[in-house]
């Protein structure tokens, strides 16, 4: 009885879920059979119009009066002087009234050309379409996630077959969406690999944390490939919800799957090669706003990792903010030199450039690193200068490197009312 149940419940979801992808596929059909229609009947009004224009030339030709041609004189020999003094003085005077020259119109200007239209929003399209679509895909999701929480409490399906059906119907989420998508149904397409993706992300933290079946090693490995793959598929599917929900998935990774104790080259050294991929996405298709995304996983990454900070963690420090400002400064030169003009890449790389400016506050608050001028000293400069080169690239430089040197005084005079003393004083007066 209660495996008829089971069974029965499996098969309304399944229907509740599927329903709405059923209809947004026949109202995505519709509505290319209207488009199709549509086209046909602007092709076959441009014929008439055609067929008008050329008729009405035709006959303006026909009305208008014929064009009288001027041939050109024949060289004859030469008149003997005695006839040409014959000539009466009336045929002179006739010739002398004749035009020296023949004006010829100018011809028509060309007309202005027409502006283009503003396109509407087709309101149809949405609602029959994407929004149906997104809440397909989110009602499928849920549907998932009801249904394993539904077998988690009644103990019906034990934990390695939890994680194995939760993997094969992410995966089956991403292959359906991905031959949906290739047959036309993009926006459909798109919503069924975001929600396998969603799927798959669930399923791995679900089979490290709640049941022990991964390591945390393989957890992390299987989470990033999960991540690659979210970014070539929004790259193959113009698919943009797809490349959000990887960045997301990508950055949720560390804090989910790391105790905060693991080597913080290892970590950031990850969260460079996401940045790299990001990017690389950004950059192939212009989706310029991935770069403040990725700038802001970054940022809370770093914060998180520095608000244990010790002594001990100062050289990794050192590197890490530094060589990630350098990273977002290539990004945003590789970005300018492409069409078209945007700041998306210019404040991702600024706000990175403040957070290592801000980083060396936490090196002043310990008195063993201010005690170091050299080490302080070098990391400010060198986050500064990137803040400064950024500056440069920008119409109004001041707008930048105002604020870049009103932080660095803040630094230097807080350095200076705690800790300067006679031997470095040669550091605050250079």
């Amino acid at each position: 009885m209660q495996d008829s149940v089971l069974t029965c419940l499996v098969f309304i979801i399944f229907g509740v879920v599927l329903l709405p992808f059923v209809l947004m596929i026949s109202n995505a059909r519709k509505i290319k059979a209207l488009q199709s229609s549509m086209q046909k009947l602007s092709q076959r009004l441009a014929a008439l119009e055609l067929q008008t224009s050329e008729h009405a030339a035709a006959h303006s030709d026909a009305t208008a009066s014929p064009l009288t041609t001027v041939s050109a004189p024949v060289p004859s020999a030469p008149v003997p002087a005695a006839s040409v003094a014959a000539v009466s003085p009336a045929v002179a005077s006739i010739i002398g009234e004749l035009p020296s020259r023949v004006e010829t119109p100018e011809p028509p200007s060309p007309a202005p050309a027409k502006a283009r239209p503003h396109v509407p929003i087709e309101w149809e399209a949405f609602m029959g379409v994407k929004l149906f679509s997104w809440v397909g895909g989110f009602a499928l999701f849920l549907g998932v996630v009801f249904l394993v929480k539904y077998s988690f409490e009644n103990n019906l399906i034990t934990p390695a077959m939890r994680i194995v059906i939760g993997a094969v119907i992410g995966s089956g989420l991403i292959a359906a969406g991905w031959f949906t998508a290739r047959r036309n149904y993009r926006v459909p397409g798109q919503s069924l690999c975001a929600t396998g993706v969603l799927v798959l992300y669930a399923d791995i933290f679900g089979a490290h944390a709640f049941y022990n079946l991964l390591s945390l090693a393989a957890a992390f490995v299987l989470m990033s490939i999960v991540t690659v793959v979210a970014f070539l598929l929004a790259v193959r599917l113009d698919a943009q919800v797809v490349v959000v929900l990887g960045l997301i998935g990508g950055f949720l990774t560390p804090p989910l799957l790391t105790t905060g104790q693991e080597n913080p080259f290892r970590l950031f050294g990850y969260v460079a090669l996401l940045n790299a991929g990001i990017a690389a996405v950004g950059l192939r298709k212009r989706w310029d706003y991935l770069f403040a995304l990725a700038a802001a996983g970054t940022i809370l990454t770093q914060w998180a990792w520095a608000f244990d900070f010790t002594v001990a963690r100062a050289n990794a420090g050192f590197l890490i903010f530094l060589l990630l400002e350098a990273q977002f400064l290539a990004f945003q030169y590789l970005r300018r030199k492409l069409p078209p003009p945007e700041n998306w890449s210019t404040y991702a790389a600024l706000v990175i450039g403040f957070s290592a400016l801000a980083f060396a506050f936490c090196f002043v608050s310990y008195a063993e690193l201010a005690a170091r001028p050299a080490f302080l000293f070098s990391f400010t400069f060198l986050a500064d200068i990137g803040l400064l080169a950024l500056a440069t690239t920008r119409a109004n430089p001041s707008r930048i490197a105002g604020p870049a040197g009103a932080v660095v005084f803040a630094l230097l005079a807080a350095w200076t009312s705690q800790y300067l003393t006679h031997p470095l004083l040669w550091w605050g007066l250079g």
